[in-house]
C-alpha cells in the first residue's frame, strides 16, 4: 500500500508540474511576442511597458517543493518598481495540501515512520508471542545486537519499499527537465 500511495502521488505531482511547465512556456512565450509587438520607443519607455518572467522550478521540486508554494513563481519586471513575486500556489490550494499533506516528501514523512513503528513494533511482539524472541535471548545473542539486527533489517527493508518509487519518480522528472 506504501508503494501504491507514493506512486499515486508522485505521478500526479509530476502531472501537476508537467502541466505548470506547459502553461509557463505558453505564457512566457505570449509575454515575448507582446514585449516584441511594442511601438517604436525610447529603450526607457520601453522598460515601464513592463514584463512578466517566470522562476524556473527546481527538478525535484516534483518530490519536495519546499517553500516555493508560498513565495510565488512570476514577478512583473518594470522600471523605477520592486514588485514582489505573486501567484503563489498554496493560494489555490486544497484543505491537505495546507495542512502538510500535498507532496510525495509530506506522505513520506508521515507515513513513512508509522510504516517503520508498525513493522518494527509487530517484529519484536511476533517473536515474543511465539517464543522466538526468548530462545534467541537464550542462545546467548546480546540484546543491543538481536536489536541492532532488527533495526538494519527495517532500515533495509523501508529503502526497498520506499527508495525505488522516489528514485523513479525523480529520474523520471529530471530525465523530462532536461528535455
Amino acid at each position: 500500500m506504501l508503494v501504491l500511495l507514493l506512486a499515486v502521488a508522485g505521478l500526479a505531482a509530476w502531472r501537476e508540474a508537467a502541466a505548470y511547465g506547459a502553461e509557463v512556456a505558453r505564457i512566457t512565450a505570449a509575454e515575448r511576442d507582446r514585449w516584441l509587438g511594442q511601438d517604436a520607443k525610447n529603450p526607457h519607455s520601453a522598460d515601464h511597458y513592463g514584463l512578466w518572467v517566470f522562476r524556473p522550478s527546481a527538478p525535484l521540486a516534483v518530490l519536495d517543493p519546499g517553500t516555493e508554494p508560498y513565495t510565488g513563481r512570476m514577478v512583473r519586471v518594470e522600471a523605477h518598481l520592486f514588485n514582489d513575486a505573486v501567484y503563489r500556489a498554496v493560494q489555490d490550494a486544497g484543505p491537505l495540501a495546507r495542512a502538510g499533506l500535498g507532496s510525495v516528501a509530506d506522505i513520506v514523512q508521515l507515513v513513512v515512520p508509522l510504516a517503520a513503528i508498525l513493522m518494527g513494533f509487530s517484529a519484536f511482539a511476533a517473536d515474543r508471542e511465539r517464543g522466538t524472541l526468548r530462545l534467541a535471548l537464550g542462545n546467548g545473542v546480546p540484546p543491543g545486537r538481536l536489536f541492532a539486527g532488527r533495526l538494519a533489517a527495517l532500515l533495509v527493508a523501508l529503502a526497498l519499499v520506499v527508495g525505488p518509487p522516489l528514485l523513479g519518480l525523480g529520474a523520471l522528472r529530471a530525465s523530462s527537465s532536461a528535455e
